[in-house]
């Protein structure tokens, strides 16, 4: 639903500009996700930017850091929080996601998404490690969501669907917890911080 829910608040604020990228069905191509967040870029209006995916949220207590980010013209490396199970633990550092990602960058500069990107490797060299957060709630969506996006983003990068998911999808309890579904289920990393406010609600949806 994010599409429509864009939409919806495009139409009622300027600021924002729907740009449609040319649908290539991708299969088996993890350049496919920068290749599409710079040519998004490409239609900024602004010096300056910071890239989310939709799953992502920013703490309204970095706001400032970002915008003196964006004043300064500065290159930065953010650090994510990839939430997995529960609002109360991360993935460990070195599995799955990176918790290192650079999201802040002039509009005039390609940027990376997870995989290398030849094109922004100047970018890259250029970014200096910043104390803004980015929390990644998207192994938190509901079930049939989550698996609906895990087979659609594993066919864009690698063109077929891990059989440990395969498996957790017919799991009968909650499918984060079976038994091998990671193989670092087990050393989960407690997290006793505060959430943004605007992903309270959702949050308590889901407990």
């Amino acid at each position: 639903g994010t599409r429509q829910w864009i939409d919806a608040w495009a139409a009622s604020e300027k600021k924002i500009n729907v740009v449609n990228f040319p649908w290539t069905d991708p299969r088996g191509d993890n350049q496919f996700w920068p290749t599409w967040l710079n040519y998004a870029r490409q239609h900024l209006r602004t010096d300056h930017h910071i890239q989310l995916d939709a799953d992502e949220i920013l703490h309204e207590e970095d706001y400032p850091a970002v915008l003196r980010a964006a004043s300064n013209g500065s290159t930065l490396f953010c650090h994510r929080l990839n939430f997995w199970r529960d609002p109360q633990h991360l993935i460990p550092e070195g599995h799955c996601c990176g918790t290192k990602v650079l999201r802040i960058a002039p509009a005039n500069k390609p940027i990376p998404s997870d995989y290398p990107y030849g094109p922004a490797e100047e970018t890259v060299k250029a970014a200096v490690d910043s104390e803004i957060r980015i929390f990644h709630y998207g192994f938190l969506r509901e079930r049939e969501a989550f698996f609906r996006k895990a087979k659609e983003v594993q066919r864009i990068w690698v063109n077929s669907y891990d059989p440990r998911l395969a498996a957790a999808e017919r799991f009968e309890g909650r499918w984060s917890e079976m038994p091998g579904v990671t193989g670092w289920e087990q050393n989960l990393v407690p997290y006793a911080g505060t959430h943004p406010q605007a992903i309270h609600q959702w949050l308590i949806e889901r407990e």
